[in-house]
């Protein structure tokens, strides 16, 4: 299915989310984005989608807002605004996949400016060609950091590195954001299809709920003492993990690969 400036399809277990207004280089007006924001939280429950895959058409991940949608401040508030009287800011959609239970893999297969670039770093697994470019934009508009920037660049890479990246607003190469420990891998563009298609059939073979309780984990520990982190590991123990949990331990018994159904 499509929509405005994204469109979607779900295939064998994988939503993939493509922004597709390539002569904007997929910069992101108010409908796309609100369209975007529905889309991840009917991805949290659909049975059918056991993984998520973000990326562009053409030749640009997302080059962040359309800036024909905010031309004053009064502007910036009235796009904000959804039909229904709520606000939909920027950081409403790095919290809906930062929470969302299913794991979201970011494709940037080039430039990913200011939301777009904070976007990708709101997934839990990044990968990008060659041609990626990761771009702290907001400085250049006279902003301070938006769309998650100021939680998440600190937590990735070094402080110092980040507060480059938020001060300059200089391009980051897609070899040196995996040298920043930005992405997980970069690599070379007539790869970077075959490599996205792979990381996301590992994701949606996985044992999903189990996946996802890792990833509540990880996220947590961030915010959370050393306590809490070892309680929460009990708790989930206790909780189980549905039928994979259960194929997990015996295929191990019977020296077998486990064949998870996502349940």
């Amino acid at each position: 299915m499509g929509d405005l400036g994204l469109d979607v399809e779900i295939t064998e277990g994988v939503a993939w989310l493509r922004f597709n207004r390539p002569e904007k280089r997929n910069a992101c007006d108010f409908p796309t984005r609100k369209f975007l924001l529905e889309t991840i939280a009917r991805i949290r429950t659909d049975p059918t989608v056991r993984a998520a895959v973000i990326t562009g058409r053409g030749d640009a991940f997302c080059a962040g807002a359309d800036l024909k949608d905010l031309t004053g401040d009064m502007d910036v508030e009235r796009e904000n605004v959804a039909g229904d009287g709520s606000t939909i800011h920027w950081a409403h959609i790095f919290e809906a996949i930062w929470s969302n239970e299913k794991p979201f893999l970011a494709a940037v297969n080039g430039p990913a400016a200011g939301f777009g670039c904070n976007l990708a770093f709101a997934c839990d697994l990044i990968v990008a060609s060659e041609r990626a470019q990761f771009i702290e934009a907001f400085v250049r508009r006279g902003l301070p950091l938006e769309a998650g920037a100021a939680y998440i660049l600190p937590r990735m890479t070094s402080v110092h590195r980040a507060k480059q990246m938020a001060l300059f607003g200089d391009p980051v190469s897609g070899a040196d954001a995996e040298r920043w420990n930005l992405v997980n891998i970069c690599v070379p563009h007539d790869a970077f299809e075959a490599t996205v298609q792979e990381w996301a059939t590992r994701l949606a073979t996985g044992p999903t709920i189990r996946m996802g309780q890792i990833k509540q984990q990880i996220n947590n520990s961030l915010d959370s003492h050393r306590e809490h982190t070892f309680r929460q590991e009990v708790w989930l123990l206790q909780a189980g993990g549905g039928d994979d949990s259960r194929e997990a331990m015996t295929a191990w018994r019977e020296k077998r690969e486990p064949t998870f159904t996502g349940r």
